[in-house]
């Protein structure tokens, strides 16, 4: 029986483990008065879309169903670091081209 990509790429794993930890503090945390969970919950966010293909394809879906937040995304998309803009680019359900 095959490993699981993964468990071959302890990097990947790790970045994937914070990113769910992130998301998980961040939703804990987001009722305080402070927006830090808002904060953790995008940068836990941002490491699960780069790391997961489920996460892109929810995303995905997500963007298809609501055309505001697609045309937000693609707004902030070029003040991203260079692997998150391609990540949101390539999941663009409304890119030409």
């Amino acid at each position: 029986m095959p490993l699981p990509v993964l468990a071959l790429q302890p990097r990947r794993l790790a970045r994937f483990a914070t990113g769910m930890l992130l998301v998980l503090l961040g939703t804990v945390v987001t009722p305080t008065p402070l927006p830090a969970g808002l904060l953790l919950f995008g940068m836990g966010s941002a490491l699960l879309l780069v790391e997961s293909r489920i996460a892109r394809r929810m995303l995905y879906v997500l963007r298809r169903a609501s055309p505001a937040l697609s045309r937000h995304l693609a707004r902030v998309a070029p003040r991203l670091p260079g692997r998150m803009q391609r990540v949101l680019r390539r999941i663009d359900p409304w890119r030409r081209g």
